[in-house]
């Protein structure tokens, strides 16, 4: 009866509450530009129907690097990364390489092993090594479960308040949103990360954005887990050399067909990415021409003739007394033409907003209570779980084998 009580009570705090989540979790890039959000939302939703599979189970995010618009579906949900999380901590040891203070063959010693800085590269991303992958979190001071997340922050545009979900510093929980960030940092600045896109162009032929026929060539990165609750974790994420090149990140959880459900949603994308090239120059165009200053012509006289200006007068003739002087906008006079507001008398003062601002108060501290109450319950028994992908040597590939 507590736990009916209590959820029911939850349930209510939530809905007196749901402004602020939803503005937790609003988008930060605003419009999608030339991308039609609802265009996309009304093809992925068919395709998943089709599938027969929940929108609950997956997030969609899509950067078209033409104008750097990005579309996201479910792409601010969060995600146990699996092995996702190799590819933005590699990016942190070749940083390091890009200026100089290791090379690639520097040797890295750590309670794994002692390895060269490329073989902790290639070994993570190209055959998704767990030991290496390991090795690199602890060079970095990352803990065993919450991998290096705290210093990933920086390879996206995202504002520290985004990552209020404390299972992304904790557990090394991703969103879409969050992975495609760090793909368009790689993208943009490949120099800067010396040997990563290259190890993911090398990364699982065959498989996940590579399984079908492949047209363009195609930098991935994989992430599989299947952990002690039943929940099968499966993604990818990656950069798509179309003609105008595209990252995806495709992110699922308990989708029993979940590796041609992750092909078919990139080539989903792909055919996508390819009708927004078409439209591309005329968008650009007409980018262009909004954003063009307007030119101002000079007034002209009856004859066609440009007015000539009148100086300004060098002293202004004061207001006369009977005549009210022009708003300026820095006095507290009301603008000409709105009704005065009502007058309010001080011994009658209406305390009502008071007790509503109060009530509003307790009933917030109240949720956060109970809200806590919960969450550590649900961590307490998260924490508790055996991620298959954090012990030694390798993720599982498609066959759910050892690679």
């Amino acid at each position: 009866m507590k736990k009916i009580f209590a959820l029911l009570l939850a349930a209510v705090l939530a809905f007196a509450l749901c402004p602020l989540a939803f503005a937790e979790n609003s988008s930060p890039n605003g419009d999608t530009g030339i991308i039609d959000a609802a265009e996309l939302d009304a093809i992925i939703e068919t395709f998943a129907a089709d599938y027969g599979v929940g929108t609950e189970h997956f997030g969609i995010g899509l950067i078209y690097c033409a104008t750097g618009d990005s579309y996201y579906y479910n792409g601010d949900n969060w995600f146990y990364s699996a092995s996702l999380y190799k590819v933005p901590n590699c990016m942190l040891l070749a940083e390091k390489v890009a200026a100089g203070e290791l090379t690639k063959d520097s040797v890295i010693t750590t309670s794994y092993g002692s390895y060269s800085v490329e073989y902790l590269e290639s070994a993570s991303i190209v055959n998704s090594n767990n030991t290496t992958g390991h090795a690199v979190v602890e060079y970095f001071g990352g803990t065993y479960s919450g991998k290096c997340t705290d210093q990933l922050i920086k390879y996206t545009r995202l504002d520290e308040s985004y990552f209020t979900n404390p299972d992304f510093y904790d557990y090394s929980y991703y969103s879409p949103r969050f992975m495609n960030e760090v793909l368009y940092t790689l993208y943009q600045s490949p120099d800067s990360y010396p040997g990563i896109v290259d190890y993911m162009k090398q990364a699982m032929g065959g498989h996940y954005f590579k399984l079908g026929n492949v047209e363009y060539q195609i930098a991935q990165k994989y992430g599989a887990l299947y952990d002690n609750s039943g929940r099968d974790w499966n993604h990818t994420a990656g950069i798509i050399y179309t003609p105008n090149p595209i990252i995806v990140t495709v992110m699922t959880v308990n989708i029993p067909n979940w590796e041609t459900f992750i092909w078919d949603t990139s080539t989903l994308m792909t055919k996508y990415a390819l009708s927004l090239d078409e439209r591309l120059p005329d968008y650009l165009a007409a980018k262009e021409k909004a954003e063009a200053p307007e030119i101002e012509t000079p007034s002209e006289t009856a004859e066609g003739e440009p007015a000539a200006q009148q100086p300004e007068a060098d002293t202004a003739e004061p207001p006369r007394a009977t005549e009210k002087p022009k708003n300026d906008g820095k006095g507290d006079e009301k603008p000409q033409g709105l009704l005065p507001g009502p007058i309010v008398d001080p011994e009658k003062t209406d305390v009502t907003p008071l007790f509503v601002i109060a009530g509003a108060a307790a009933v917030a501290i109240v949720g956060v209570i109970i809200g806590a109450v919960i969450s550590n319950n649900v961590r307490k028994n998260r924490s508790d779980e055996a991620y298959y992908d954090d012990g030694p040597g390798e993720d599982r590939d498609s066959s759910g084998g050892s690679q």
